[in-house]
């Protein structure tokens, strides 16, 4: 079962586009003119991260496609500016492990109640044959 987890990692991670070139090329792919962090250099303030739902409630443009955003600073022009971005890849790793380790845990439980239930069935077992040689059977 672990072999098979971690060959299914591996060949996930192997079948994953590399999400910085990705990234990059989505967000200058539909950008708009008008936008600073196109055409200079930029600064990243704040990273990737979730629209509040004031901001989704709002129609930001940056949290309407993705419900990512982050904020830029524009070096030429020290403009602060929002784009949209995709959803971070540690928070999807985040969650495959929190999956992986629950079902670990579920694994692990059940294994046990099976281990006792066993005994508990093997211990009525062997009482029963007691009972019966006892009883000259």
């Amino acid at each position: 079962m672990v072999k098979l987890s971690i060959l299914a990692l591996i060949f996930e991670s192997e079948l994953t586009p590399d999400s910085e070139h990705n990234h990059e090329t989505s967000n200058l792919r539909n950008s708009s003119l008008g936008e600073c962090w196109a055409r200079e250099a930029y600064t990243i303030i704040k990273p990737c991260h979730h629209c509040s739902e004031f901001e989704v409630a709002s129609l930001v443009e940056a949290c309407m496609a993705t419900g990512y955003k982050e904020v830029l600073q524009c070096q030429t022009t020290r403009k602060e500016v929002s784009r949209k971005c995709d959803k971070p890849i540690w928070m999807e790793e985040r969650k495959f492990w929190m999956f992986e380790l629950t079902f670990f845990l579920i694994g692990i439980a059940s294994g046990t109640f099976s281990q006792k239930r066993q005994k508990q069935l093997n211990d009525q077992m062997l009482a029963r044959i007691n009972r019966q040689i006892a009883a000259g059977i």
